[in-house]
């Protein structure tokens, strides 16, 4: 899209005012597009000046050639002059009006009859036109002047990159937090890009203009899939319901199936539906959910007396590596010498694990606050065992996405990267609380927060009370185990609210998000660029509200590691290099927000007896053993 820009650049600058396009124009500019080189969807150039110079040449040049027509003469001579001044490293700035690209472009999205690709790609960046203007020193040109500015890709980086040069840095020593920023941000873009049926990013789509798609990342392995339960029948391998393939089939719980009718079902194997399911048999569905945080194991209430919850999945890559040393298995994991999952390269993106969190979102939400949240209908299966009537539920709600975090093995990253997003509503700084607040938009925090139960004063941050009398009954029905199910300390209403007999919990966010303000100027570029994305496909009869959810995300940080490892260090005792040192979730980690990612997942361990150091991961824990 990069060179897209600069087909549309060029002809702005040889032709100083508005073109008159003869009938053969648009079908010329689009054959042009069609044979430039497209890795990638970039809204905005991610190259350094001098690149976008070159390409400038190299596109006039292919125009000028193939097309001689399409300038009259005067333009030629103009066209000459253009070059000349590129080759020479010079430009006369004031032919550029970026301001009047929206002049020049609506015309070629008119006359592009029949070609509906370039009308596409060109209504894409008639969207844009705002942005580009924002960034119009991107034409002045000079070896010195470098610049990477934020670009959509459905790729997803391998390698951390020098967000000036967009080089890879070999030496952690001179990574900067704006380059793991960046690589946060596009690993963010990536994996919620939409996927067609087999997880393979759209790449005719942008992030922001499809939204009934689901994203790339929703076909990644969920983890109850994978640390499955141990046949007791099949002694010879117990673990035969293991599948060997990455991409599951979706499938309707049990004791859903006779509740929902054909129609919803086939969404529900076509992704249209998602299915968020507190079964602890793994057997019962593929899209396994959970309400409980990491630490401590307790639930989060938002302002409508409704639970959040979890989704955790995996990468091909760490499927592989779990799959292929039998991780699955807790005995294999006693046999292993040293867990050591695989780190990106050049043609590997390592090891990745991600956790979403969703909220359910209330029937009686506005339109316009709903349209600030990325969201999916799921289906919500609650076992009878965790209700307040002993009625299995089964219901189709509306949920939007909240938190996100990714976590990835990367080369020169033994201690791994933590990247975290959060939806901009969940909750205020508590620094920034005041009687003038707009309190309606927070998802988790209320001016007027009522006592509790015990009559005790509203708490921010305050873990809800669990019912120890409905766990009582909850644990006998399961029968003998050697686990304690912590979702019978969290009972579940028929009907929404399903949290609707305890109280919201009062979320204050206590770290700034990056108090030397990096990510806060990198928030704002990421999220201007996102905001010039039009959702075309549910605004076809109105432009009101209709640019894209993605907007209202932001991250909140990037943790990584500054320095390579020595031999005599202990990866999982030190951790000086380790920048920024705290990191966390307001509506992943609510309770212990002055934390560290790394610290914490420093003291994950293999599961049964072995007790070895599980490389940062706490899901091998999950692990059950045949004997």
């Amino acid at each position: 899209m990069s060179l897209l820009l600069s087909i549309i650049l060029t002809l702005q600058l040889a032709l100083g005012l508005p073109f008159e396009f003869n009938s053969l124009a648009p079908n010329m500019i689009a054959q042009t597009i069609d044979e430039l080189p497209k890795d990638e969807i970039c809204l905005t150039s991610n190259e350094t000046l001098d690149s976008v110079r070159k390409n400038l040449i190299k596109t006039l040049e292919i125009t000028q050639q193939k097309y001689p027509n399409i300038f009259n003469q005067t333009q030629q001579v103009e066209l000459e002059t253009i070059l000349g001044d590129l080759k020479n490293e010079t430009i006369r700035n004031e032919k550029i009006n970026l301001d009047n690209l929206k002049t020049l472009v609506q015309p070629i999205i008119t006359q592009s009859g029949n070609s509906a690709k370039v009308a596409l790609q060109l209504e894409s960046l008639y969207q844009i036109i705002p942005t580009i203007t924002k960034f119009k020193n991107i034409i002045l040109l000079g070896k010195e002047a470098k610049s990477r500015y934020p670009c959509l890709s459905y790729n997803i980086p391998h390698l951390i990159e020098d967000h000036h040069s967009k080089t890879t840095v070999i030496n952690p020593k001179n990574f900067t937090q704006m380059d793991l920023d960046f690589l946060s941000w596009q690993s963010f873009i990536a994996l919620n890009w939409p996927a067609d049926s087999l997880g393979n990013p759209l790449k005719s789509e942008i992030i922001g203009n499809d939204l009934t798609s689901p994203r790339v990342w929703e076909f990644y392995k969920n983890v109850k899939k994978v640390f499955i339960n141990p046949d007791p029948q099949n002694k010879d391998n117990p673990f035969h319901q293991l599948s060997s393939t990455f991409l599951d089939q979706p499938t309707v719980p049990k004791a859903c199936q006779g509740w929902l009718n054909n129609q919803v079902i086939a969404s529900i194997q076509n992704r249209q539906i998602k299915v968020l399911s507190l079964s602890v048999n793994d057997q019962e569905t593929t899209q396994s959910a959970n309400i409980l945080q990491a630490i401590p194991e307790v639930p989060l209430i938002d302002k409508d007396k409704n639970y959040v919850l979890y989704e955790d999945v995996i990468n091909e890559d760490e499927f592989n590596y779990i799959r292929d040393n039998k991780l699955y298995d807790a005995d294999y994991q006693f046999n292993i010498k040293e867990i050591d999952f695989p780190a990106s390269s050049e043609t590997n993106l390592g090891a990745m694990e991600i956790r979403a969190a969703w909220r359910i979102i209330p029937q009686n939400m506005p339109t316009n606050q709903q349209k600030r949240y990325y969201t999916q209908n799921a289906l919500i299966y609650v076992p009878a065992k965790y209700t307040q009537n002993n009625q299995t539920i089964c219901q189709i709600q509306k949920v939007g996405l909240i938190g996100f975090h990714i976590v990835r093995r990367m080369k020169y990253q033994p201690q791994w990267v933590w990247s975290t997003f959060e939806q901009v509503d969940n909750a205020p700084q508590q620094q920034a609380i005041s009687t003038n607040l707009d309190s309606e938009k927070f998802s988790f925090w209320q001016p007027d927060c009522q006592k509790d139960k015990f009559g005790l004063d509203c708490v921010p941050n305050h873990e809800p009370e669990a019912d120890y009398q409905h766990f009582l009954y909850c644990s006998s029905s399961q029968g003998a185990t050697d686990q304690v199910d912590k979702n019978c300390l969290f009972t579940w209403s028929s009907e929404p609210p399903y949290a609707s007999q305890f109280q919201p919990t009062q979320v204050e966010s206590i770290n700034l998000i990056q108090p030397n303000k990096i990510v806060l100027g990198n928030n704002q570029d990421w999220q201007e660029l996102l905001k010039k994305i039009v959702d075309q496909k549910s605004c076809s009869n109105s432009q009101e509200n209709c640019h894209s959810v993605w907007q209202y995300y932001q991250l909140v940080g990037t943790q990584w590691r500054q320095a390579s490892p020595n031999l005599t260090e202990n990866l999982y005792t030190d951790f000086s290099p380790i920048q920024p040192f705290e990191l966390t979730n307001t509506v992943m980690e609510t309770y212990r927000q002055k934390a560290s990612c790394v610290k914490c997942h420093a003291t994950a361990q293999t599961a049964g007896l072995s007790k070895k150091p599980a490389n940062f991961s706490f899901l091998l824990r999950s692990a059950k053993s045949a004997k």
